[in-house]
């Protein structure tokens, strides 16, 4: 895809879902989803992201579905910011 060497990605409050494609950006290392009070859920292709390390969810759904594969990886810093092992 265009964005395969994408490294860090920020999508503040325009967000619902993210497609299961995200699994392709091989080299993200930092997703931001702040503010995305309507996001529904994280797709499961995100656990596979091997240099994945920080994840943004501060002030978005509470609610939001995580799957349990990225879960068990995930490391809550508080306040919405999760390092992912």
């Amino acid at each position: 895809g265009r964005f395969k060497n994408l490294q860090a990605l920020l999508l503040q409050n325009i967000v619902r879902k993210l497609p299961e494609t995200i699994g392709n950006l091989q080299e993200l290392n930092f997703l931001a989803l702040g503010k995305n009070s309507k996001l529904e859920s994280l797709p499961a292709s995100i656990a596979n992201l091997p240099k994945l390390s920080f994840i943004n969810l501060q002030d978005s759904n509470p609610n939001v579905e995580i799957p349990q594969t990225l879960r068990d990886k995930m490391i809550d810093e508080g306040n919405g910011y999760w390092y992912i092992d």
